[in-house]
């Protein structure tokens, strides 16, 4: 299985652009279109993460490889995720620094709203594969599957915690406008966010929610960050790979809130991406469209492989796991490709 972590590299690779002079600097790194690049890495690194925890629980992974894959798996963690969240809180928080009143009056519906309807016709895609299937749900799972509270099969957590990163944001405005007092109060109503949170759900659902705040800190303060940086590249790169380092080892070593060291690593690995890609650039066409259709890629991956790791009491997991791999990947382009069409956008 590790083959598939290796086959990532090969479209990387192929776009990696990069010049290690010290004058020059990758000025588009934090583009849509770069971040777009950065974002299908890790939407495929997401992929491969999840068919594994459906194959692992029936096959035996008793091969080097497929153990290599296992510890890639838990060594990348939680931090799959963490580009999608720095990136959408330096996007959010970039669109109220260059539109204001404007965009923070569409966030209800066109972020939070748009992104919950679209996420309903993906949670009804589940029901109804359930139903076809003979997955049992409750009333009460199904119900609460539509605001991403509970799951019908589907990815749901991410979703639930971005709209309320949205809705801070919203909030944080509305209080505060725009001023370093917005961000000391995103930032508190995120905690706090967390703190409830960590009441009734696994760390995984907050345990990265300080990035999306600390992309906001980043647009705010983007022109004085980068400054710094581009006088001092080579200590920064190296402060940012000591900090992460430091912050990942400490996740891993110490055994209680864990939650708060990887918000913590969190932080950490959003400043080392945001350094390392102002020197590499990636520009891979699959990518860039990969990191466009995010959600759809995100949400619907997981019906093709709930499919076709039930029909046929399961043969196609055990015994020919690369072709399911392959066979989920081919669904899922197909799906976020279809996606275009019944995208709800709201104006």
């Amino acid at each position: 299985m590790l083959a598939f972590y290796i086959t990532l590299l090969i479209p990387i690779f192929l776009g990696l652009r990069f010049n290690l002079s010290n004058s020059y600097f990758n000025k588009d790194y934090i583009s849509v279109e770069q971040t777009n690049n950065i974002k299908g890495i890790f939407i495929w690194l997401v992929f491969i993460g999840h068919i594994l925890k459906y194959i692992v629980n029936v096959v035996p992974f008793d091969s080097f490889l497929d153990k290599s894959a296992l510890t890639v798996h838990h060594l990348l963690s939680q931090l799959v995720v963490v580009p999608f969240m720095f990136y959408s809180g330096y996007g959010v928080m970039n669109s109220i620094k260059n539109k204001r009143d404007n965009y923070v009056e569409s966030i209800p519906r066109k972020r939070v709203l748009a992104t919950i309807l679209n996420f309903g016709v993906a949670v009804s895609c589940f029901i109804i594969l359930n139903l076809l299937l003979g997955i049992s749900m409750d009333i009460e799972q199904i119900v609460f599957s539509y605001i991403g509270w509970f799951s019908v099969g589907n990815s749901n957590w991410y979703i639930f915690t971005i709209c309320f990163c949205y809705i801070s944001s919203y909030i944080s405005y509305k209080i505060c406008g725009y001023s370093r007092t917005y961000l000391i109060v995103n930032i508190l109503i995120v905690s706090v966010f967390m703190l409830l949170l960590s009441r009734f759900k696994p760390s995984w659902w907050y345990d990265t929610c300080l990035a999306y705040c600390v992309g906001s800190v980043f647009s705010f303060f983007k022109e004085k960050i980068e400054s710094f940086i581009f006088r001092k590249y080579t200590i920064s790169l190296l402060a940012g790979i000591g900090l992460f380092v430091v912050t990942y080892i400490i996740y891993i070593l110490i055994p209680f809130a864990k939650y708060i060291f990887m918000n913590v690593c969190s932080i950490a690995f959003s400043y080392l991406i945001i350094v390392i890609t102002m020197k590499l650039q990636v520009k891979n066409r699959f990518l860039r469209w990969s990191g466009k259709n995010l959600f759809p890629l995100y949400i619907y991956q997981r019906i093709p492989m709930i499919l076709f790791f039930t029909i046929y009491n399961g043969i196609l997991v055990t015994e020919y796991k690369y072709t399911y791999v392959v066979l989920c990947a081919i669904m899922s382009v197909i799906f976020a490709y279809i996606y275009k069409f019944i995208n709800i956008k709201l104006t």
